[in-house]
C-alpha cells in the first residue's frame, strides 16, 4: 500500500496488538457501503475527549458491514452534537434503527438532566429514527471478547464474517495499534490533547465496535466464551456441540 500506491496514511503492526488477527487489506474495503434497504446499528463510547465517538454498521445475516465512523470533536462532542451528524447523514433513513454500546452509561450522571441517562439521551435526540435500545446488562470482559473478535478476523468464527470501510481511517488506526496489555486487556496509553486534557489515545472507536459485534452475535459470543458448553441447570447436563468439539 505504501510502496506500490503512494498511501503513506497506513499504519504499519509493530507488535503485540490487541486485534492481532486484524488484516487491513483482508478486512478494510470499498463493500461496506450504506444500504437503506436495511437497519443501522449504532454503537456508542460516552468518553468525549478527545472525541465522541460512534460506529455504524449494517447487517446481512452473518456479514456485519462497519459503513462510518464519527469521532465528533469539540465542540460536537456531546450527546446532541454528535446525533446532529448523524442525523446529517442518514435524515432519510426509514427501515430502523438500533443502539448499543458501553454499559456503563446506563447510569444516571449529575451532569446529565434528571431521570436522563447517555442512552435515554440518544433515543430523545434520535426520536426520528424511532431507535430501539439494544444494551448488555453488563460489558463483555476485554480479554474474552477481544479473543472472540480475533477469532473471527481469522477464521470467521460461527461462519461470521467483518467487513469495514476503508475511509474508517480511526477505526483502522484503533485495529492496527491498540496494544495488549499484560492481564490481557487493552493497554490504552494517555496523552494531552489541544486543550491540555489528559485522555486516552487511542481504543474509543474499537471499543464501540467491541459492544456493536458482542451485541449483534450474542449466543455466538457466549458460545465461544462457554467453549460450545450449554448448561441444563435443572438436569446439571452440559450438551456436547459438534461445531467446536465440545
Amino acid at each position: 500500500e505504501v510502496y506500490v500506491n503512494g498511501n503513506w496514511d497506513v499504519l504499519q503492526k509493530t507488535g503485540q496488538e490487541f486485534y492481532f488477527a486484524y488484516s487491513f487489506f483482508k478486512h478494510s474495503n470499498e463493500a461496506a457501503v450504506y444500504n437503506p434497504a436495511l437497519p443501522l446499528w449504532l454503537s456508542f463510547d460516552e468518553n468525549v475527549n478527545p472525541y465522541l465517538s460512534c460506529l455504524i454498521g449494517q447487517i446481512q445475516g452473518k456479514q456485519l458491514f462497519i459503513i462510518d465512523e464519527i469521532a465528533a470533536k469539540h465542540p460536537n462532542n456531546t450527546v446532541s452534537g454528535i446525533c446532529e451528524i448523524i442525523k446529517s447523514k442518514y435524515y432519510n433513513h426509514v427501515n430502523g434503527m438500533l443502539i448499543t454500546g458501553d454499559a456503563t452509561s446506563k447510569k444516571q450522571d449529575v451532569k446529565i438532566e434528571k431521570g436522563f441517562d447517555f442512552f435515554k439521551l440518544l433515543s430523545r435526540e434520535l426520536a426520528h429514527f424511532k431507535p430501539v435500545l439494544r444494551l448488555p446488562g453488563a460489558n463483555p470482559s476485554v480479554y474474552m471478547r477481544g479473543q472472540f473478535i480475533n477469532a473471527i478476523f481469522a477464521a470467521n468464527f460461527a461462519g461470521i464474517n467483518v467487513t469495514i470501510n476503508k475511509e474508517n481511517k480511526k477505526t483502522a488506526e484503533d485495529f492496527m495499534q491498540v496494544k495488549q496489555a499484560e492481564d490481557g486487556t487493552k493497554h490504552k496509553e494517555t496523552f494531552k490533547d489541544e486543550f491540555g486534557v489528559t485522555c486516552q489515545k487511542l481504543g474509543h472507536l474499537s471499543d464501540c465496535f467491541d459492544y456493536l459485534i458482542c451485541e449483534i452475535f450474542k449466543a455466538d459470543y457466549l458460545n465461544y466464551q462457554s467453549g460450545g458448553f450449554r448448561s441444563k441447570p435443572i438436569l446439571g447436563i452440559k450438551s456436547y456441540n459438534k461445531a467446536t468439539g465440545y
